[in-house]
Formats: C-alpha cells, sequence, structure tokens
C-alpha cells in the first residue's frame, strides 16, 4: 500500500495564517471607514500625547485632517485653548516636524487653529471617572495587595478587586403599581 503525503485540507489551512496584531487587523477597517482620509487621523489622535509632549498635548489635540482631493491629508485642525492660540501658532513649524518625524514624512502641510474650551483628554482612565463600589473583599486578596510598595499600583488594583467582587445591579423594574 502506498501512503499520500499530501496534507489534508485542515494542515493546510493552518499552516497559510500567521498571528497578527490587532492594529493591523484593525487598521485597514478604520482606514475604510474613514473613506480617502489615511489612517494618519487615527494615529495622529491615538498617540498625541507621545508626537508633540506633556506640554503642548495639554493645550491642543487633533481634530481632523482637511485637504484636497489629491492631497487627502494636506492640513491638520487642531483644537485649541484661546488662550494657547498664539503659542501653538508660534510653535506651528515644531509641530509639523514633530508630525513628520513620526510619519515618517512631510505628512502634513499647515496646521489650521479651531478655538474650543474644552480638550479630550485620551490619558484620562475611565476608573477615575466612576468610583469603585464600596465591595468587601475576600481576606486573602486584601493581605495580597496590601504588601504591594507601589501606592499607584497597589490603589488601581483594589479598585479592580472591588469590581469584581462587588454584588451585580440590580434590573430595573418597572413600576406596576399606578397601572390599572
Amino acid at each position: 500500500m502506498e501512503q499520500d503525503n499530501k496534507p489534508d485540507a485542515v494542515t493546510a489551512v493552518r499552516r497559510r495564517f500567521k498571528p497578527t496584531s490587532v492594529e493591523r487587523c484593525a487598521a485597514p477597517l478604520i482606514s475604510k471607514a474613514m473613506g480617502k482620509r489615511p489612517a494618519l487621523g487615527w494615529q495622529l489622535k491615538r498617540d498625541w500625547h507621545q508626537i508633540v509632549g506633556e506640554s503642548l498635548s495639554r493645550c491642543c489635540y487633533p481634530s481632523r485632517l482637511r485637504g484636497t482631493q489629491a492631497n487627502p491629508s494636506e492640513t491638520l485642525v487642531l483644537l485649541v485653548l484661546p488662550a494657547w492660540a498664539a503659542e501653538i501658532q508660534h510653535h506651528s513649524e515644531v509641530i509639523l516636524e514633530k508630525i513628520a518625524v513620526y510619519a515618517g514624512y512631510r505628512a502634513i502641510q499647515r496646521l489650521h487653529l479651531q478655538h474650543t474650551h474644552t480638550i479630550p483628554n485620551p490619558l484620562k482612565k475611565h476608573a477615575e471617572l466612576i468610583p469603585p463600589p464600596a465591595a468587601e473583599l475576600p481576606a486573602p486578596i486584601a493581605a495580597q495587595v496590601g504588601d504591594i510598595e507601589h501606592e499607584a499600583l497597589k490603589s488601581r488594583l483594589l479598585s479592580l478587586a472591588r469590581y469584581v467582587y462587588a454584588p451585580p445591579p440590580q434590573p430595573n423594574k418597572p413600576n406596576n403599581k399606578n397601572r390599572p
């Protein structure tokens, strides 16, 4: 009897796929959703704090890319606090150079400043916005977390444990007393 050395269909499919990052999988979808605009727009929003630094990221934030059909990312619209508009205008060439270094080429030609009174802060933690529930922690977990010396890590872990051990929320029940 002669044995077939051909791989079966399942093995052939498994060899074709290689693991990829979520960002790499999502980039084409996000680019398609943004239309003709390149993925640079959402990448600038995501990494703005690292691109321009902490001091500038507190007073300005990228809103959108604007441009012509030939160059869809010609202009970057920045949301700017009014008190900082002159300072941002003064630093516009530095910001453009930092974006060019980040993108690897001169992706943005000019900045357009749009005044606003609130700047989105992507670094703000959602856990700080919602207070953790007052749940009683089991003694072994409280003891293990209590031994951690790093205070910020300890507070985050305690907050997480309170969420995990909190009782489930009660579903809203309609008030049927007033119905005939």
